[in-house]
């Protein structure tokens, strides 16, 4: 009967942790570095790629003495079509202590994976952090699976409720 309740609370669990909000830009324990491959991505998911890009690469040739120099201050919007998206940001500039607007172009390959094309034409991959079970979760399509679960867990209790009802158990 431990076992039924311990399934019973990890299936409740995970049905729960469905809901719960997302963790932006931080990368906590437990994650794994992954190519950013959801149909509808949000800002919080190219945080990481955009954050690391703009303060070391973004403004290499256009800026004079740009280490360390620019940083995401903040997200302003996305907006995608289809397999193109553009992700809407604040940048600090530390050295002269002005913010200006900026944005970076995305576009999804054929294998799902969003890439940004650099000012040098190369493809570079977005990555991202996620909970390994959330990854899991999703590669897998396991939120199909908590249904059958939910449905084999209520049969079993039935059965063992039965059971014991039962004359003579």
């Amino acid at each position: 009967m431990r076992a039924v309740v311990w399934l019973g609370t990890l299936l409740v669990a995970l049905l729960l942790r469905q809901v719960a909000p997302a963790e932006a830009h931080v990368r906590g324990k437990w994650t794994l570095k992954v190519d950013l491959n959801k149909s509808t991505p949000t800002y919080d998911d190219f945080a990481f790629f955009i954050e690391s890009y703009v303060h070391r690469e973004l403004y290499l040739r256009r800026f004079d003495q740009p280490e360390r120099r620019f940083y995401v201050a903040e997200f302003l919007r996305v907006e995608q079509q289809g397999d193109a998206l553009q992700v809407h940001f604040r940048v600090i500039d530390n050295r002269l202590k002005k913010h200006f607007d900026d944005s970076m172009a995305f576009v999804r390959r054929g294998d799902g994976v969003w890439v940004y094309r650099d000012d040098r034409g190369v493809d570079l991959p977005v990555y991202t952090y996620e909970n390994w079970y959330s990854y899991y979760e999703r590669s897998w399509r396991l939120p199909y699976w908590y249904g059958g679960a939910a449905a084999v867990l209520a049969g079993f209790l039935l059965l063992s409720r039965r059971r014991r009802l039962r004359p003579g158990h």
